[in-house]
């Protein structure tokens, strides 16, 4: 039986995950991670029968339909009220801005925008923009220039769960119990050794073997919503971005190709800072609106 979970990573809702996983159905977690935990369902994580989904009305996933958007754009369009404070005066300034204009834009179309202006380019037609995020990635795929809702998808096989694998294969292999975060932490400054109860662990091996597998499953999604376009669809162009790029975009460039996801003469970008790429990219849209 297929089961969808709403919450199931918080402590109530993923003991239930894991009881249902054991009777062998098949589970959709949604959860918007404000209190839920990926530690949570590291029981469960390894699990063919597990689908994890994020959920947050501060992010507008590609797959959010064109009527939910202009619900949400004209509920935005109002006076706003914001008040604020001088931390070191004490003083408080209220500003009351009028929004005029709104526009809702799936994540992450300010990396698609940004880095074509970069390149000096419009627009492309078909592109796959993939959003490496440190508890989410999402996939954007665009279609004859416009965002397909049916062909992308926000999936939760991002750098956190990788970490949280990985914890546990130090774990089950050296018996040492490691921290996620001081994983987290190495990966970002590109330690292959960590100390943890007293002993220096090389995790290079271990590391490689889980970013190839999360990049694995990143690139099977992918191949999974590019067949979904219409016959005509062809993929000029991939971007690779996000705070956690840094990990899976050497891995994820590699397979696209060999899976025969894009052509070895596609266009694979990584922008120069994939952090903020998506920020400035909508800025550039908001400036160009107002000017």
């Amino acid at each position: 039986m297929r089961i969808l979970v709403t919450g199931g990573a918080g402590f109530i809702g993923s003991h239930l995950v894991g009881r249902l996983i054991a009777a062998d159905h098949e589970v959709l977690v949604l959860d918007n991670f404000s209190t839920g935990r990926m530690r949570n369902l590291s029981s469960v994580l390894g699990s063919r029968n597990l689908k994890l989904a994020r959920s947050d009305i501060r992010r507008i996933p590609g797959p959010t339909g064109v009527e939910e958007k202009k619900t949400l754009a004209a509920s935005l369009k109002r006076k706003l009220t914001i008040d604020l404070r001088n931390e070191a005066s004490g003083e408080t300034k209220r500003y009351e801005p009028e929004v005029e204009c709104s526009y809702v834009l799936p994540s992450p179309f300010g990396t698609y925008y940004s880095v074509l202006r970069a390149k000096r380019e419009r627009f492309a037609m078909d592109t796959v923009v993939i959003d490496c995020g440190r508890s989410i990635t999402e996939i954007l795929t665009m279609y004859d220039g416009k965002p397909s809702v049916s062909a992308s998808r926000a999936i939760m096989h991002s750098a956190e769960t990788m970490v949280v694998e990985l914890a546990q294969a130090v774990e089950e292999r050296v018996g040492v119990t490691i921290q996620t975060q001081d994983i987290m932490l190495a990966t970002r400054k590109g330690l292959a050794k960590l100390t943890a109860e007293g002993e220096e662990l090389d995790i290079t091996e271990l590391k490689n073997e889980h970013v190839s597998r999360t990049a694995g499953i990143i690139s099977n999604e992918v191949q999974a919503l590019v067949g979904a376009l219409p016959s005509d669809a062809e993929i000029e162009h991939v971007m690779i971005t996000g705070g956690c790029a840094y990990l899976f975009a050497g891995d994820l460039k590699l397979l696209l190709v060999k899976k025969g996801i894009v052509k070895p003469t596609v266009q694979i970008t990584v922008p120069e800072d994939p952090i903020i790429a998506n920020v400035e990219g909508l800025e550039m849209i908001a400036r160009e609106v107002v000017t």
